[in-house]
């Protein structure tokens, strides 16, 4: 039985993720201990400051150094992803397809926390209708107070977008509200940690799945469970949960 981190900034030296290698292996061993069995290594491209080759380039070294440490070794499966921040006319580049997660047809999108304009909703949408891929839009639970929220959840019902919140939401006293009418709405289909270090934004996906079953119905969590299993690297089934 598989069980997927789809966003992580776990490959070492290149964002504001793991440090160094050491830090990523740390990070390796919290998943490994939560049975964790593959990892989408998703770090941040950000188009106003990097280029795609540039970015690419940096990915791939950095992705080489840590499975080189690694080799040999029982560690989850890490596959290539992105974490790709919203930038206009993001619907009409092919080169985009590029950062999608490796195997998929989904890409890990960001949105900017000030705002979720009729045009930026549009073209959210369109990656869907103009390039095959559904993204899924990271940590929506960061926007859920923007004017436009209720217009980005018409597109989650329309199944041309899905959503992600952070585990480390739903075990937060200050979040947990939110992550709870997002989910008992519907508007739930992955969770994940975000992890980033050891101390800050650690692995989560134990205790974030563990939580859920307590507090929310077997449907609910039995759903989350399913996206973040095998289900996740089903091609047939990638256009819509």
């Amino acid at each position: 039985m598989k069980l997927v981190e789809i966003h992580s900034h776990i490959l070492p030296y290149i964002d504001d993720g793991a440090k160094d290698l050491e830090t990523s292996i740390q990070i390796l061993d919290i998943y490994k201990e939560q049975g964790v069995t593959d990892i989408f290594a998703t770090p941040h491209f950000l188009p106003m400051e990097m280029s795609l080759e540039d970015f690419l380039k940096n990915r791939k070294n950095s992705f080489d150094l840590l499975q080189a440490e690694i080799s040999g070794k029982d560690y989850p499966n890490i596959h290539l992803g992105a974490e790709v921040y919203y930038f206009s006319g993001i619907s009409k580049s092919e080169e985009v397809k590029k950062l999608k997660y490796e195997g998929t047809n989904f890409i890990l999108v960001e949105l900017p926390i000030d705002t979720l304009s009729d045009y930026l909703l549009s073209d959210i949408r369109n990656i869907n209708n103009n390039l095959g891929l559904v993204p899924i839009i990271a940590h929506i639970e960061r926007v859920y107070s923007q004017k436009g929220f209720k217009n980005l959840l018409k597109i989650f019902d329309s199944g041309d977008a899905l959503a992600q919140v952070n585990a480390s939401t739903f075990l937060n006293k200050n979040s947990f509200r939110i992550a709870k009418k997002l989910l008992k709405n519907g508007y739930v289909d992955f969770i994940a940690s975000d992890t980033h270090a050891v101390e800050y934004r650690a692995p989560k996906i134990e205790e974030g799945l563990s939580f859920i079953k307590t507090n929310f119905s077997n449907e609910q969590y039995n759903r989350i469970l399913e996206n973040i299993g095998e289900k996740f690297f089903d091609e047939e089934i990638n256009y819509g949960f």
